[in-house]
């Protein structure tokens, strides 16, 4: 039985990654936390239902909303956060929650503020290692391989392409990227575009996984991401992977525990907030987060060692 808890946990971690994968990415490279990251879920569950009633494709589908909400990103970036650019976190901080307010109330006001579902049929369970596991193929194994696919895509891109070491760059030293010849601003664009495209991947994820969506979907998700993010270190795209199953893992354990002594599993939605506490109580800047003020020759050599080589595949 705790077999099956702890695969329910990676389910769910799979739900939360590529949220916490774009606010991360976000959080990187333009130094403040985006309150509208939420939206850009819901936004992509919803386009994804407009693109399945022509295309009857609920693959096409999800990869056109992800195109589309890429795009949306792209224009808060040009439209809004380009231009309080220099005016500190707090500035950019309260326009993401004015873009959240504006984006949830155009869904509730276009879609209506109904339940709505994308009418999957969902088999009946398949039975693993002698039924000791068992999983539903869409409901469960789909979140499962798209989520965790798409994390490992994302983490493949920022390692290896050029432009995700600019954008690694740029996160770890804005100025000295700059003057070395980084394009900052398309950094930045296509950082929006990127945690654009994987939270709407996410709102897809999000309404298999739970069968139904509505307009406050993402919102009811974003904390739970935050602190996936923070566990795992904030602006650490690796960290808000491990983050995230640690979240998902734990918050399936405590259901599994509180049926065995009798604690209301309505709790369960505390535990991402006691595991954030608990993580910044032995280590401030989360799991997988630089230490500020410590490591500063070592991350000034990288950031040159992927400037060169930037400049290397640009010459």
């Amino acid at each position: 039985m705790v077999l099956q808890f702890l695969f329910n946990g990676l389910v769910q971690a799979s739900v939360l990654v590529l949220g916490a994968l774009g606010l991360s990415l976000v959080y990187g490279v333009r130094k403040f936390a985006n309150f509208g990251h939420g939206e850009m879920l819901t936004l992509g569950a919803y386009l994804t239902l407009v693109f399945a009633a022509s295309t009857r494709n609920l693959v096409g589908a999800a990869l056109l909303a992800a195109l589309a909400v890429a795009a949306v990103g792209v224009a808060q970036e040009f439209l809004v956060y380009a231009r309080l650019e220099g005016r500190g976190p707090v500035a950019p901080l309260v326009a993401s929650v004015g873009i959240a307010l504006v984006l949830q109330n155009t869904i509730a006001a276009w879609w209506g503020p109904s339940i709505v579902s994308y009418g999957v049929r969902y088999p009946d369970n398949l039975l693993f290692l002698g039924g000791a596991l068992s999983a539903n193929a869409v409901r469960d194994l789909v979140p499962l391989a798209v989520g965790y696919s798409f994390a490992a895509a994302v983490l493949l891109y920022l390692k290896f392409a050029k432009l995700g070491k600019a954008m690694r760059a740029t996160a770890d030293n804005r100025d000295l990227a700059r003057v070395s010849g980084v394009n900052t601003r398309l950094v930045d664009r296509v950082t929006w575009a990127i945690a654009g495209g994987v939270a709407a991947i996410a709102g897809v994820v999000v309404a298999v996984r739970s069968v139904t969506f509505q307009p406050i979907t993402g919102a009811t998700l974003l904390l739970p991401m935050f602190a996936a993010v923070i566990v795992g270190g904030i602006g650490s795209p690796s960290g808000a992977v491990v983050g995230s199953l640690l979240v998902g893992v734990s918050q399936s354990l405590f259901f599994f525990f509180s049926l065995l002594i009798g604690i209301d599993p309505r709790w369960q939605v505390a535990v991402p907030f006691a595991l954030l506490v608990t993580v910044l109580l032995v280590r401030p800047r989360g799991l997988l987060g630089r230490a500020i003020g410590t490591e500063v020759r070592p991350l000034r050599i990288e950031v040159r060692e992927m400037l060169r080589s930037i400049r290397r595949g640009l010459s």
